[in-house]
């Protein structure tokens, strides 16, 4: 099964795809184990030490980083859209910076296709 959908619909190619399964997965447990371990470090400290709140600042923003990249990954679904009117890309539910765009059919002066494994 492959993990492209294409369709045709009334003159319009269609691609739609998710990111791949074994990526998704590691990038959760990853992300929970981040996260366990900041939460850790953060209530250690603010039961020791409160003043080096800040080191942990990076860090949980690295950890909320991935928990957005996590659930896009999870619950977003790209698509492709050309016909007669342009090319569109959109990528959501979640918003994904630079993921919907869209090209007029005169901007367009060739679209080329490649599927299979590169060497």
């Amino acid at each position: 099964m492959s993990k492209f959908e294409i369709e045709n619909r009334s003159g319009e190619l269609i691609i739609r795809w998710k990111d791949s399964k074994k990526v998704k997965w590691f990038l959760l447990f990853f992300a929970l184990v981040w996260n366990l371990f900041i939460g850790i470090f953060l209530v250690v400290m603010l039961a020791t030490d409160p003043r080096n709140l800040w080191y942990l600042s990076l860090h949980g923003t690295a950890g909320i980083i991935l928990i957005y990249v996590v659930l896009r990954m999870f619950l977003n679904t790209n698509e492709i859209r050309v016909g007669r009117g342009g090319l569109t890309t959109k990528s959501g539910p979640i918003p994904v910076p630079g993921g919907n765009k869209q090209f007029a059919a005169d901007e367009i002066d060739q679209l080329f296709v490649k599927h299979g494994t590169q060497q």
